[in-house]
């Protein structure tokens, strides 16, 4: 005996999955780009550090959005950031949260929040998400 089966709307139901991770990944970046503006706790001298926070949603090892919300006086910061974004090496699906002024990571070693609460800010809402 011989029994065959068909399965269908396995494309729709993956569309549907990878539209709500999509979706998910960018409410948590653009959550966590904005604790990075409002929490940051160094001085503040060109704001260019203020400005230059962003996100970049990863599917399938391709950044498929990226978000830096960067005001029309600093486009220098928002075009460090989106380039520390697009060299990011990321294979699978995932949320890169950067600040792209190159001395970044130098005021975040000093002890300063740039962009670590923001990560932990992103990392919370995901949880929160995958809890239900």
């Amino acid at each position: 005996m011989r029994i065959e089966t068909k399965l269908t709307g396995l494309d729709e139901l993956k569309g549907l999955i990878q539209s709500n991770i999509k979706e998910s990944l960018v409410e948590a970046g653009e959550a966590a780009i904005e604790y990075a503006k409002q929490n940051g706790e160094y001085m503040n001298h060109t704001f260019n550090l203020r400005n230059a926070p962003g996100y970049g949603v990863v599917m399938d090892g391709e950044v498929i959005q990226k978000g830096v919300q960067a005001d029309g006086e600093h486009a220098d910061a928002k075009a460090k950031t989106e380039a520390t974004i697009n060299k990011a090496v990321f294979p699978g699906t995932g949320l890169i949260v950067a600040d792209g002024m190159p001395y970044a990571s130098f005021v975040e070693s000093k002890g300063y929040d740039v962009v670590g609460g923001a990560v932990l800010e992103a990392d919370k809402i995901l949880n929160e998400k995958t809890r239900g």
